[in-house]
């Protein structure tokens, strides 16, 4: 089991981001060596379930995370180029894994069990060393889970006052 990602943009601190900072078309040809890690981790959400061959709906998804927050990551430690954004992107989401971090202090995935909002936060904080933020569906089920990173991409603490979920 796993989280899917949605992507990787800088921010300004101020819950406000920058976007769109080149005018670079997005290159499928550029991701094709990682295109199976990018369809298994990082599927367009609208895609999903479609009888079809979601490649060229994942591919739509991929333009615009790369047009609209990868032409901002470009010079940031290892991103020099669209490959690299993918890649470290990936990387990223391997090194600092919800599901190992929750697992370690046995919170998983259920039908019939729940778990405090700050067990979830701090299970992550506790193994990785940054507070995540947590965002939740209707229900109060978990539906994102957000990681935040310095401009070195280390994991720091995400602001405080972002989580989308109800304590309990």
């Amino acid at each position: 089991q796993h989280f899917t990602l949605h992507g990787l943009w800088p921010t300004n601190y101020d819950g406000s981001y920058p976007c769109t900072c080149t005018n670079e078309a997005f290159n499928l040809t550029a991701v094709k060596s990682i295109e199976s890690e990018l369809e298994t981790y990082w599927p367009s959400y609208k895609c999903t379930g479609q009888e079809n061959d979601d490649s060229p709906c994942d591919a739509s998804f991929w333009s615009h995370e790369y047009t609209k927050h990868g032409t901002c990551a470009l010079g940031a430690p290892g991103i020099t180029d669209q490959f690299d954004f993918f890649q470290t992107t990936l990387a990223l989401r391997t090194k600092y894994s919800a599901v190992a971090a929750l697992a370690n202090s046995n919170i998983v995935p259920s039908d019939h069990d729940s778990y405090k909002l700050d067990d979830v936060k701090n299970a992550f904080k506790s193994f990785y060393g940054g507070t995540p933020e947590v965002w939740c569906d209707n229900d109060n089920n978990i539906s994102s889970f957000v990681s935040c990173y310095d401009t070195k991409l280390s994991i720091t603490d995400c602001p405080s006052d972002s989580d989308k979920c109800s304590g309990d």
